[in-house]
């Protein structure tokens, strides 16, 4: 428990920071958006593609990955039906806490939780494939058609698809993974060396965030955020307990593994998509810190009851 710890207290020591930032105006006044294009356009792209095209694809396949793909879908749609017959929520809320509700900081969080109490960074790799793969560009495309101020055409949709960084840099890494290609140094070298700061600049942005909202400014989406908190806490580690010991027969170590990982937080580019859509900004945001704030105990009640 010692390293997720650590990886919270680093996380919100660099959130911290881009309070302090932001309340200085240190960067200016647009730092918060000149941070997101950043990592949007730039830093998220080189770190998907980084990640994915050098993951060899044989070697993850399994029931670790199915039971991710399952409790993280499974959770989103069960989020859809709850905002829309119990919040009435509109279909940008809808969307955006979908995607708080089931993506998860398998990159922060994930790796030194499964290095420090799992014994081995391995456990988390999957979660990283499906979610940074598909998932997360997935989502972007999703919140930003929903954002859409009006119903856009087929070849806007199809445009908006094949112009998100996050799907292309997908693409793109899948395809030299699945191809076997080795990507030469020189060009991987500043590719990995940009997708480096995709997670500081998400949590300056972040911390910077903060001070715009503020406590008052989460209470009218309070219901929506704390329903969010609970599908990302409580019902994905649930469904990924019950798809790994009664579809896939997992036990023991393997099945603390995968339910463990259901129970990560929400990640930050959760927040990113809201914050580039312009809007679902506060439900993103109140689920990112709540998630954070609640990881702890959930992950030793789950080694309580499985470890």
């Amino acid at each position: 428990m010692a390293g997720v710890v650590s990886g919270l207290a680093m996380m919100w020591i660099i959130i911290a920071v881009g309070v302090v930032l932001g309340r200085f105006k240190i960067l200016g006044d647009h730092a918060q958006e000149v941070l997101t294009r950043l990592v949007y356009w730039i830093a998220s792209p080189c770190l998907l593609f980084s990640t994915i095209s050098s993951t060899d694809f044989r070697e993850i396949i399994g029931p670790a990955l199915a039971v991710e793909a399952i409790s993280a879908v499974g959770t989103a749609l069960t989020f859809v039906v709850v905002a829309l017959v119990f919040l009435r929520a509109n279909k940008v809320e809808t969307t955006v806490g979908a995607m708080t509700s089931s993506l998860s900081n398998a990159a922060y969080l994930g790796i030194p939780l499964a290095t420090y109490i799992l014994g081995s960074a391995s456990h988390v790799i999957p979660v990283l494939i499906f979610q940074l793969g598909l998932l997360t560009p997935t989502f972007f495309v999703l919140v930003d058609l929903v954002a859409a101020d009006r119903k856009p055409s087929l070849m806007g949709t199809l445009k908006m698809i094949f112009t998100n960084p996050m799907l292309v840099s997908s693409m793109l890494g899948l395809l030299a993974s699945l191809a076997g290609l080795v990507v030469p140094d020189t060009l991987l070298t500043p590719i990995e060396v940009l997708a480096g700061a995709a997670v500081p600049c998400i949590l300056v942005s972040f911390g910077v965030s903060l001070l715009e909202t503020g406590v008052k400014g989460f209470r009218p989406f309070a219901g929506k955020i704390t329903t969010a908190t609970v599908m990302k806490l409580a019902v994905q580690p649930a469904f990924a307990y019950l798809a790994g010991r009664f579809l896939f027969g997992l036990e023991g170590f393997d099945l603390f593994a995968v339910t463990a990982m259901g129970g990560l937080p929400t990640a930050q580019n959760a927040y990113l998509a809201a914050f580039r859509a312009g809007a679902g900004n506060e439900l993103a945001r109140g689920t990112v810190v709540a998630t954070t704030i609640f990881v702890t105990p959930t992950l030793l009640l789950i080694a309580a009851l499985l470890g």
